[in-house]
């Protein structure tokens, strides 16, 4: 394949018109723009928006205090919520345009960290990965969810891009390196990940006396320390901790390795870049078997052709390897909320389509028929373009909890104050909203280190309490989160008066003071 071949030419048309509608279609329309951001999306975008409208880092009206939120692409969007006067729909607009303008820089520096790594036929690869990266209907969602999934993998491009153009760091190289990483955390905390793959990397393989690579590794790693203080300090000073209430509040119930086999499937999926397997796969042992013997398989291949390797090709394997494997042990094994795991892994992917591009590049050239060539190159356009359509034209986008936000607003006073374990699009719709599963709500998420979650409800004399169906639970007997007395204690407060399970929604309404 050359590169200007009209083949070439075409699949990067084609994958850059994929990538382009995958990231623009939410705006056909405004129910589509506001299905697009995630639950936790609306949750960061409820602090933002309290800081634009003056009441700092807070939800529930600005009456509650927060940490359970990522600071930096908050008061990004903060930003955005001031310039449109706080307008919860024209503020979403501006923000889906946001991610899609880091997104596509994302893919830029992608293709830029690829053309500086690469040895042989470097311009293909970079360019079949950035943009299979780009239109991928597996990857997509995570770069436009409202959240700082997005930002945090440029910053991730960024300081891989300039750790690989400087084999040899001046002072001034790791003082930058250092707040790129600082910042890094600042965007997500799990950006130590990085710095210490930063530190590790350039010890192990930096080209200059090792005197030399440890002082200045210990000066990134400084530096990046300093950069975090303030937010630390925030979260230890006004929480008690160093870490967010969302990370304790996901980690409450969590065991050590709960999270192991979702671990290899995301893993897995991500490396095959453009397919999702169904939920339904995952519940037979012979899958998980086949991402074992595929994961293994994959590491076995890598190191047995670590020595063939270029020095740039060296590094930046050793560097996303030591950060791949730092979030798989601290996600798979030590931390809860498995069914946002995808999102936690997802910055793997911009090294995973690394590899995914030079295997199947290596296989195209291996292939002489030329007829053999173009079906594999139709075939791959074939299952994106297939997936594009069921995915993002076919399937109706709809929140999964969207119908707890019209129920409220259809049949709740703005000036009540309602309750809601999942608060965050039904929090950002109605600003009296108390968050329960304390994410955002230290308050809450210390009943529930106490156990005391349905005092807590009682406590704040909520109108209602509504999220989905799974709140019955809460008046099932023998249900292990709430005894038995806490529950008849809740119900002389509040009774049901809306449970449907068709629609995934219940609703406690509070009858007595």
């Amino acid at each position: 394949m050359q590169i200007r071949s009209k083949p070439y030419i075409a699949l990067i048309l084609f994958l850059l018109g994929i990538g382009l509608f995958t990231h623009i279609e939410s705006f056909r329309s405004t129910d589509r723009l506001l299905n697009s951001v995630s639950e936790d999306g609306y949750l960061m975008l409820t602090v933002a928006r309290n800081v634009a409208l003056g009441q700092g880092l807070s939800v529930s009206d600005g009456t509650i205090m927060t940490n359970g939120i990522q600071p930096a692409t908050t008061f990004l969007w903060a930003g955005i919520y001031w310039l449109n006067e706080a307008d919860k729909i024209n503020s979403i607009v501006w923000i889906t345009i946001t991610q899609f303008i880091i997104a596509l820089a994302s893919t830029i520096v992608l293709w830029l960290l690829v053309k500086a790594t690469i040895q042989k036929h470097a311009y293909i690869i970079a360019s079949l990965a950035a943009l299979t990266w780009f239109a991928s209907p597996v990857y997509a969602g995570y770069t436009m969810n409202g959240l700082e999934t997005g930002l945090n993998v440029l910053v991730l491009l960024i300081i891989s891009l300039y750790f690989i153009k400087k084999p040899i760091w001046s002072n001034w190289d790791s003082i930058l390196l250092g707040l790129l990483v600082g910042f890094g955390f600042l965007v997500r905390n799990d950006a130590v990940f990085m710095g210490f793959a930063l530190y590790v990397t350039y010890l192990l393989l930096g080209q200059e006396p090792i005197k030399q690579r440890v002082w200045k590794a210990h000066v990134m790693g400084i530096v990046a320390f300093i950069g975090s203080i303030p937010w630390s300090a925030y979260n230890y000073l006004y929480f008690g901790s160093i870490f967010p209430t969302s990370s304790a509040a996901q980690s409450l119930i969590a065991e050590f390795g709960q999270n192991w086999q979702q671990l290899i499937f995301t893993l897995t999926e991500y490396s095959f870049t453009f397919i999702r397997v169904p939920n339904k796969v995952h519940e037979f042992w012979l899958f998980t078997v086949f991402c074992i013997i595929f994961l293994a398989s994959l590491i076995f291949i890598l190191i047995r052709h670590f020595p063939k390797l270029s020095k740039t090709e060296q590094k930046l394997l050793v560097l996303a390897s030591i950060y791949i494997l730092g979030l798989s042990i601290f996600y798979g094994l030590l931390f809860g909320a498995p069914y946002s795991l995808g999102r936690y892994l997802f910055p793997t992917t911009i090294f995973l389509v690394i590899l995914w591009a030079s295997l199947a590049i290596r296989l195209y050239f291996w292939l002489r028929e030329p007829i053999l060539r173009y079906g594999l190159v139709l075939s791959f356009c074939t299952i994106i373009l297939g997936l594009t359509i069921k995915n993002d034209i076919l399937k109706p986008r709809r929140h999964l909890h969207f119908q707890v936000v019209e129920w409220v607003q259809n049949n709740v006073d703005k000036q009540q104050w309602i309750g809601a374990v999942q608060s965050g699009a039904v929090g950002y719709f109605h600003d009296r909203t108390i968050n329960l599963d304390g994410k955002v709500n230290p308050y809450a998420l210390e009943a529930r280190k106490q156990k005391k979650l349905p005092e807590y409800i009682i406590e704040q004399k909520l109108a209602y309490v509504a999220d989905w169906a799974g709140l019955m639970l809460w008046l099932k007997l023998g249900y292990p989160k709430i005894t038995a007395g806490q529950q008849v204690e809740l119900l002389k407060y509040y009774r049901v008066v809306e449970h449907d399970e068709n629609k995934n929604l219940a609703v406690f309404k509070r009858y007595r003071d």
